[in-house]
C-alpha cells in the first residue's frame, strides 16, 4: 500500500515538474524563436491586397466579414483584428470586415396618405420629404398624395428626398385665390369679383414701411384653390398715429 502510495506521489511530482519546464523553458524559447512583427494597416486597402500583405507576412487570415459602409467601395477592408501599429508574432490569426457597399433603403409607398403620414413614413425609413406640389384629383380625397417623385420599391441611397403631389380634391367648382398683397385696397373688390369670390374681414394693421391702404397679408393665401363664392380676408396697412405730447 506505501510503496503505491509512493509511486503515485512521485508520478505527481514528475508530472508538475514537466509542466513547469514547459512553462518556464520550453515555450519561452519557442515563443522568443518566433519573429515578432507590426501588424500593418489594411484598411481602405482592396481586399486582395490585404489578403497578399497577410501572406507575406507570414500571418493566418482567419475570417472576412462584410458590412455596409458608404465610405468604401465595395471590396474594401474597413476594419481588422489586430489593430494597426500592434506588435505580433508570425502566424497570428487576422480578422478583416470588408466593405459591401452603401446600404440602399427601399421607398416605401406614400401614395393615398397625408403629407404628414408621408413625412413620418420616410423619416422612419432613413428618407426625406422633399417637394410639395398640388393638384386636382377626381379619385383621390383632398390632402392626400397623388404621386410621389420616385416609385415605391426602388433602391435609393439614405436621406434621400422624397417629393409628392397633393390633391386638391375634385376642381369643380373650385377658384385660384389670386394675389391681393401689394395692391390699393380700393382695387380688391373688383379682383376678387372677376375671380368668382367674396371680400371677408378687412383688418387694419399700423404700418411704417408700407403706403396707407395697401394690402400687406391675406388669407387664404395666393394660390390656393378654395370654393366658388368663398371669402378671402385682407389686412391693410394704415398710417401710425402719433401719440399727442402731453403737458405738465
Amino acid at each position: 500500500m506505501r510503496r503505491k502510495l509512493r509511486n503515485y506521489l512521485l508520478i505527481l511530482v514528475l508530472f508538475f515538474a514537466i509542466l513547469l519546464l514547459m512553462d518556464k523553458v520550453v515555450m519561452p524559447f519557442y515563443v522568443g524563436s518566433v519573429k515578432s512583427i507590426e501588424m500593418p494597416n489594411l484598411i481602405g486597402k482592396k481586399f486582395d491586397e490585404a489578403r497578399k500583405i497577410i501572406d507575406s507576412l507570414n500571418l493566418k487570415l482567419e475570417s472576412v466579414t462584410e458590412k455596409h459602409d458608404a465610405r468604401f467601395p465595395v471590396g474594401y477592408v474597413i476594419l481588422q483584428s489586430p489593430r494597426p501599429g500592434m506588435k505580433i508574432k508570425e502566424g497570428r490569426r487576422v480578422y478583416l470586415v470588408v466593405s459591401s457597399g452603401e446600404q440602399k433603403i427601399e421607398v416605401p409607398n406614400l401614395i393615398g396618405r397625408s403629407v404628414r403620414e408621408a413625412k413620418l413614413i420616410l423619416e422612419k425609413s432613413g428618407l426625406k420629404l422633399g417637394e410639395l406640389s398640388y393638384d386636382f384629383s377626381d379619385e383621390i380625397p383632398e390632402g392626400a398624395i397623388i404621386s410621389q417623385s420616385i416609385p415605391e420599391r426602388s433602391k435609393v441611397s439614405y436621406g434621400t428626398f422624397v417629393s409628392v403631389v397633393v390633391s386638391l380634391g375634385n376642381a369643380e367648382g373650385k377658384v385660384q385665390v389670386p394675389n391681393l398683397i401689394g395692391l390699393p385696397f380700393s382695387k380688391v373688390e373688383q379682383i376678387l369679383s372677376e375671380s368668382e369670390l367674396r371680400l371677408g374681414k378687412v383688418i387694419y394693421e399700423p404700418s411704417s414701411t408700407v403706403l396707407p391702404n395697401t394690402v400687406i397679408e391675406q388669407f387664404p393665401r395666393a394660390g390656393a384653390y378654395i370654393q366658388k363664392g368663398s371669402s378671402v380676408d385682407v389686412f391693410v396697412a394704415k398710417e401710425i398715429t402719433a401719440t399727442p405730447k402731453q403737458n405738465y
